[in-house]
């Protein structure tokens, strides 16, 4: 069974919105702002990875958008299966869609083994 990777532009939107709306009153970091990156463990600032979905929003939104295809799943499993991904794919730094594509790609995989029980 393939599960195509759907559409993520609306999820981005949606966490952008989202996050803005609530980041009124903060600043973005300064270190980001210039192209790099903040290492700063107590930073309150807004950073780049504060617009990103995370995987409850991701596997919230796969499972509302991939047509019950993903029926026989719940949530938690789907965010396992991202973060694994994000392990599998780490040292090439996956984007966002190769991620949802692997975590999808292992997900159909073990629909199979599941369907076949």
């Amino acid at each position: 069974m393939i599960i195509s990777t759907p559409n993520l532009r609306p999820l981005r939107d949606q966490v952008m919105q989202r996050r803005v709306g609530r980041a009124r009153e903060q600043r973005l970091c300064r270190f980001e702002v210039g192209g790099g990156s903040c290492h700063d463990k107590t930073c309150d600032d807004l950073h780049v990875g504060d617009f990103e979905p995370s995987d409850k929003d991701i596997a919230l939104y796969l499972l509302d958008s991939t047509g019950g295809a993903l029926r026989l799943f719940n949530e938690g499993e789907i965010v396992s299966q991202l973060a694994q991904a994000r392990q599998r794919l780490e040292p090439s730094q996956g984007n966002l869609e190769e991620v949802v594509a692997d975590a999808l790609s292992s997900l159909a995989g073990k629909t199979h083994q599941l369907v076949q029980s």
